[in-house]
């Protein structure tokens, strides 16, 4: 298929001059055989000229970043792959920014949110419960309570603590021996020999302290008995602790006994800052 219409044609015979080479040249036209006519095309001109037609050129057409930030209207010229940064319209144009405020991301697009920036403010409010809204009116797990709802529900529900003590300085001693002559605290403590006595019904917290050490060779126990039934123990090998405490549901009263019992040797032990504690929490 031609690509071109001569401006002259000859014939056998024909005489060749000047005029008619010019001719031949400078008025041949496109004919349709030098467009595919898809991307390329005649316009409707006398002569016809190639025009790129509409819709022409797809991405077929165009080579890989061959789009630069200048040949589209909407992107601001200076547009650049910043690491980091996200495209942001401004009305007019996209432009790539950096995020700032609250939150960063990265260029995975993993967005974090920064340390400290979760205020109340910007917890929905239907999901906070304020101190006139009350704590016992919201039993769920979907709200949380201010500070003030909190503490409007522990002043209003909050039981009185009885708090009962006794401490001993100091007891020594070469053989067996209960920690006795307590300083008491409270009311309804009383001591007997040794014997701690709490009056009083219903839930305690029962917890008791006692440092042990030895003068010589030997080997000794401290012993915490709740009831008269050994409830908590440590040896004595040179200077030691019995930390220990327990719950005890009192019907009337309970007692508590802190000992210290010779295994072996001829060591005296002293027990010091002995310290019982009883608070009764229901």
């Amino acid at each position: 298929m031609a690509i071109l219409t001569k401006g002259q044609t000859f014939s056998t015979g024909d005489q060749v001059t000047a005029s008619k080479l010019n001719e031949l040249v400078d008025d041949a036209t496109f004919a349709t055989g030098a467009v595919d006519d898809l991307t390329i095309g005649l316009d409707s001109n006398t002569p016809k000229r190639l025009k790129v037609k509409d819709s022409g050129i797809g991405s077929t057409q165009i080579a890989g970043d061959a789009v630069v930030p200048t040949k589209v209207s909407f992107v601001d010229d200076a547009l650049t792959a910043t690491d980091g940064h996200v495209l942001v319209a401004d009305g007019t144009e996209f432009n790539n920014v950096a995020v700032s405020g609250d939150v960063s991301i990265d260029n995975t697009g993993v967005v974090t949110i920064a340390d400290d920036a979760v205020t109340i403010n910007k917890i929905a409010d239907a999901a906070i419960v304020t101190e006139s809204e009350g704590i016992g009116s919201n039993d769920n797990d979907t709200t949380i309570p201010t500070s003030a709802a909190v503490k409007d529900y522990v002043d209003s529900n909050a039981q009185e603590l009885t708090l009962l003590s006794a401490t001993k300085s100091s007891k020594s001693s070469g053989g067996d021996f209960n920690v006795s002559d307590y300083t008491l605290s409270g009311s309804g403590i009383s001591e007997s020999s040794g014997t701690i006595t709490i009056t009083g019904s219903g839930i305690w917290i029962v917890s008791v302290s006692t440092r042990g050490s030895l003068a010589g060779t030997g080997s000794w126990i401290m012993e915490f008995y709740l009831n008269e039934s050994l409830t908590g123990s440590k040896a004595v090998v040179s200077q030691d602790t019995l930390n220990a405490s327990t719950l005890i549901n009192a019907s009337t009263s309970f007692t508590v006994r802190i000992a210290a019992n010779e295994l072996s040797g001829t060591t005296s032990c002293t027990l010091t800052d002995t310290t019982i504690k009883a608070v009764k929490i229901g």
